[in-house]
């Protein structure tokens, strides 16, 4: 649109973008936000295969050592031309136009650490990567998706499922990490897990600022029906709730990443683990309840009820 209002309307670069768009609309004339999210894809995979019940890798020696290369070569190994981030990160894509994030580098942190932590290899791209990552890190203790401290939209500020996602990331290389990176990473892991704190919501839950900002998008373009913006955004804000909706599944997802990264940083013990699992607050000895939320209290995570009673 800026060629064409610039008077450039016949440029080669005008005509592959009209061909692009031709190509990628859907069939009900709507478009996708991304049409390729290989990076993304693999990783999920990857660390998917490798939460098997049976424990087996489905994998063969040469598939993991091919998956490995591909997730070598997709990492950045210069500045970033557009945002000017440093070597190191992960895109959600292998095309031109991807941009290293705090989503899909931990998710490329974790694949490789399933595919071969002891490979050298691997390990020189991990320390690169979170360094990367330690970088990133706000003030705050959160970590932002694109840049740190630009806070200017909901995505580039401190978000809760980017953060528990670092955190993942972190705590599964920590112990193959250099010295002086080791160091670095337990700091910003403490300043993490406080923000974590700080970020979880009244009902026990965490919640992304993609969140709140796609409930008033939806509304904005009036592609959600409801009674009131309030119920919608109560659950988006409930994770373990019964939820409808891609929006408010949202919040669940934020939620289960939280609990799985702060299990993952030790931040609680193997008591209050097993009472996590089975649903018990490790201060109140029975609980009715209808709905489930957890809560974070201080270093330790602990199951309560949303509309919960002592009996």
């Amino acid at each position: 649109m800026s060629l064409v209002a610039a008077g450039e309307s016949a440029h080669p670069v005008v005509e592959r973008g009209v061909a692009f768009l031709e190509r990628s609309v859907r069939a009900d004339g709507s478009w996708p936000i991304d049409t390729n999210l290989a990076t993304w894809v693999t990783t999920l995979a990857v660390n998917a295969l490798a939460r098997r019940s049976d424990r087996r890798d489905p994998l063969e020696p040469t598939a993991r050592t091919a998956l490995g290369r591909w997730l070598l070569d997709q990492q950045y190994r210069e500045r970033h031309v557009y945002t000017d981030a440093p070597p190191g990160g992960w895109a959600w894509t292998d095309l031109p136009g991807g941009v290293p994030d705090a989503d899909d580098t931990p998710g490329a942190l974790l694949a490789l650490h399933v595919l071969g932590a002891d490979d050298s290899e691997y390990r020189e791209a991990a320390c690169a990567g979170i360094g990367w990552l330690l970088g990133l890190q706000n003030a705050d203790g959160g970590v932002p998706t694109f840049c740190r401290g630009w806070g200017a939209l909901p995505f580039d500020r401190s978000s809760p499922d980017l953060t528990a996602h670092t955190l993942r990331a972190w705590t599964a290389w920590r112990p193959m990490l250099p010295s002086a990176l080791g160091t670095r990473t337990d700091r910003a892991t403490g300043r993490a897990v406080r923000y974590l704190e700080r970020a979880q919501q009244a009902d026990g839950s965490w919640i992304t600022a993609f969140t709140v900002y796609a409930i008033r998008q939806s509304f904005a373009a009036g592609q959600m029906r409801a009674r009131s913006s309030t119920g919608i955004e109560r659950r988006a804000s409930n994770p373990l709730q019964t939820s409808r909706g891609p929006v408010a599944g949202l919040g669940s997802e934020v939620t289960s990443q939280a609990i799985r990264a702060l299990w993952h940083a030790n931040c609680y013990s193997r008591t209050d683990r097993a009472r996590t699992e089975h649903g018990l607050s490790a201060r109140d000895a029975r609980l009715t309840h209808d709905t489930g939320t957890v809560r974070l209290n201080r270093k330790r995570v602990f199951c309560t009820r949303s509309t919960a009673t002592r009996t």
